[in-house]
């Protein structure tokens, strides 16, 4: 590495602190040109954040959950790695649609049951992934 240019682990902690709220010492304050060059090891986080929720998944079934509950673990561990980064953007659409989301700035009832349908979904496959054939 010369000096000041940046490598793949640069673009690694870059991609790890913009996808999720995991504390890494980003090199500089995301700007958008570092973002975008990161862009490229995104589904490495992706595949992180998928085994850290598939392991959720897993240890709620050995200690004896069942199936939905620990679809649920996994669905909710996902939501707080990546600080509920979807969740956010999908619950703003949604009010969006419904109505003017600009008026309180804060989440309006069509955004929080389309919130809580889409978890409670999610879960639901997570769980049929359990059930034989």
């Amino acid at each position: 590495m010369a000096g000041d240019t940046p490598d793949w682990r640069d673009d690694l902690r870059t991609a790890f602190g913009f996808f999720t709220r995991l504390p890494v010492a980003a090199r500089n304050d995301n700007e958008p040109q570092e973002i975008a060059r990161a862009l490229r090891l995104s589904p490495l986080v992706g595949a992180f954040i998928g085994a850290i929720s598939g392991s959720l998944y897993w240890i709620g079934l050995v200690i004896g959950l069942s199936p939905f509950l620990s679809a649920i673990l996994s669905v909710l561990t996902a939501i707080l790695v990546t600080g509920a980064l979807h969740e956010q953007a999908f619950s703003r659409t949604i009010d969006g649609f419904a109505h003017d989301p600009g008026e309180s700035g804060r989440m309006g009832m069509p955004g929080v049951l389309a919130l809580l349908f889409s978890v409670l979904l999610r879960s639901g496959a997570v769980a049929e992934l359990s059930e034989p054939g």
